[in-house]
C-alpha cells in the first residue's frame, strides 16, 4: 500500500493495515529492482474469466508476469497470489514458488500431516503424480505451507532459529524450497521499499 490521502479515484481504504487510506499497489521485483506495478482501479484491472480461474491476486499476477519473454523464470509469491490452477497456467515458461493458504490445496490438504503432528524442524511433502509440483509443509514455531513448480524439500540445510528453552540460536533442518523462497523473497523486500510501497507482490529472477 502507498500512502496517499489526496483526493484521487484510484485510493482505496483496506482496514487492519498501518495506513489504510491509500493506493494499492502491485509489484513485480528482480533482487531489489522494481520491473514494473499496477495500480488498483477496480473492476477493470482483472478480466472476469482470469478473477474466476485465478481470483484477483492471481489475475495481476498474469499481467505482470507476461513482460519476462527471453528466458526461463521463476515467479515468487506470497499466499495471496499463490494457487494450484495459476501455478499450472505459468508452466509454459515460468516457475512458481510461494506461500498457499490451505484452502487453496484441494486435495493435497488432506495427504499433508496436521500441524500437531509435526514437531519443530520437521516436514511434510506432496508431490504432484507428473512430478511438475509440489506442496511442502514446514514447521518452525508455526507451520509454512508453500507450493513450488522448481524444488522440493531437498536438499536438506539448517537455519539458525531462536529457543525459548534452550534460550539461545539452535539449528533447525530446513527444506530447499523455505531457503530458496526466503532469499528471494528478501531482495523483493528492499525493493519495493525503496519505491514507498508495502511489499504485496512477488519476485521473478531469471533462472541461472
Amino acid at each position: 500500500m502507498i500512502p496517499f490521502t489526496e483526493r484521487c479515484r484510484l485510493r482505496q481504504y483496506v482496514p487492519n493495515k498501518p495506513n489504510p487510506l491509500a493506493l494499492k499497489n502491485f509489484v513485480l521485483s528482480a533482487r531489489g529492482l522494481v520491473i514494473d506495478f499496477i495500480i488498483y482501479d477496480g473492476k477493470g484491472c482483472v478480466s472476469p474469466e482470469d478473477k474466476r480461474n485465478y481470483v484477483l491476486g492471481g489475475g495481476m499476477v498474469k499481467r505482470l508476469s507476461a513482460i519476462p519473454q527471453d528466458a526461463t523464470h521463476v515467479l515468487c509469491t506470497d499466499r495471496y497470489f499463490t494457487g494450484i490452477k495459476f501455478a499450472e497456467y505459468l508452466l509454459d515458461n515460468i516457475y512458481m514458488v510461494g506461500t498457499i493458504n490451505n484452502n487453496r490445496l484441494s486435495n493435497a490438504q488432506n495427504k499433508l500431516k496436521p500441524e500437531k503432528d509435526l514437531n519443530r524442524g520437521e516436514w511434510d511433502e506432496v508431490v504432484r503424480s507428473d512430478e511438475k509440483m509440489c506442496i511442502v509443509k514446514w514447521k518452525d514455531n508455526k507451520s509454512v505451507t508453500l507450493l513450488s513448480t522448481c524444488i522440493g524439500s531437498e536438499p536438506v540445510t539448517t537455519c539458525k532459529r531462536w529457543s525459548k528453552q534452550e534460550k539461545k540460536k539452535i539449528d533447525v533442518p530446513q527444506p530447499a524450497v523455505i531457503k530458496a523462497y526466503n532469499a528471494s523473497m528478501g531482495g523483493w523486500l528492499v525493493g519495493v521499499g525503496f519505491y514507498g510501497a508495502k511489499a504485496i507482490f512477488g519476485h521473478a529472477a531469471p533462472n541461472t
